[in-house]
């Protein structure tokens, strides 16, 4: 899937736009928000229908999971998690679907620094991925991220 051929639109059509412009949420600074580029409601499927075709924590190919929360404490690592999203994660423009009308492209420096205004607990069923198709990163309402290594396409 060549990003560079999907649809964008302006952020302030995007559903989502309150969890990066609300000051009840998250305020990003404006050179970050540029950065992260909302896709029209037809690519956001397509990006949707890919996004299913990828495996998943039950699959057999190369995984690392990160629960997040301490089992004694219930608190969530936040050092940790930013660890292995560093660890896992090389630099490059990724696409981050949530639902069939809802996609945007990103890199993911901005992903990784925003991971918890992009993946919210209860509610997103998250998946990512670069444009070559290497690796997957998904992120389940559970509170739990799911990596894995693919064959680059």
């Amino acid at each position: 899937m060549k990003f560079s051929a999907l649809a964008t639109i302006d952020m302030d059509e995007f559903r989502l736009k309150w969890r990066w412009t609300d000051a009840k949420y998250c305020l990003i600074p404006n050179s970050d928000l540029n950065l992260i580029s909302p896709l029209n409601k037809t690519d956001s499927e397509i990006a949707w229908k890919k996004s299913l075709e990828f495996p998943n924590g039950d699959s057999e190919s190369s995984t690392d999971n990160l629960n997040f929360k301490d089992t004694q404490t219930g608190e969530v690592e936040e050092n940790e998690i930013l660890s292995w999203l560093n660890e896992k994660l090389p630099h490059c423009q990724i696409l981050i679907s949530w639902q069939p009308d809802t996609a945007v492209i990103t890199n993911t420096q901005i992903f990784i620094k925003y991971w918890d205004e992009f993946c919210y607990p209860s509610s997103d069923d998250v998946t990512i991925w670069p444009e070559n198709e290497s690796w997957v990163l998904q992120y389940r309402h559970y509170e739990q991220f799911w990596y894995g290594e693919l064959a680059s396409v």
